[in-house]
């Protein structure tokens, strides 16, 4: 990433950080989240979520699996998730949350917690689809 920042190019890339998974980020686009202790446990939720009966992890993300779960998400969802992580990361931190830092990126060790929703917010607010949400000093 820093290699194609440095090359000049319009494109500018950055990096959010999601614990356990990008599994999460589905759910909050449908629903709150349940702490999971294991990032398969995710699989009931996103069933429940979804309106699915995926058996494994694998089965729900084979490509048109997946690709079938992403065609009915529309961007009243994604307000939704953004919404959603917000409140559920406030929660996992009141909670107790330790935060670590490596190489210049802080982060949460607990689960829940995302920050998709930031580098979300922030795309959809400069293309005008979403307000605006700034990232949160940690």
């Amino acid at each position: 990433m820093r290699d194609a920042n440095r090359m000049g190019k319009r494109l500018r890339y950055r990096c959010a950080y999601s614990n356990l998974t990008f599994d999460l980020w589905m759910i909050l686009h449908k629903a709150n989240a349940v702490h999971c202790g294991h990032r398969d446990e995710y699989l009931r939720q996103i069933n429940a979520t979804y309106g699915t009966d995926f058996r494994e992890m694998h089965e729900y993300k084979r490509e048109a699996n997946f690709k079938g779960l992403l065609s009915g998400i529309g961007l009243d969802d994604v307000a939704s998730a953004v919404e959603r992580a917000k409140k559920m990361n406030e929660v996992t931190m009141r909670r107790g949350a330790r935060t670590t830092e490596h190489c210049g990126f802080t982060y949460c060790l607990d689960n829940p917690y995302t920050e998709l929703h930031d580098l979300v917010g922030e795309m959809l607010g400069k293309t005008r689809a979403l307000p605006v949400t700034g990232r949160r000093g940690r």
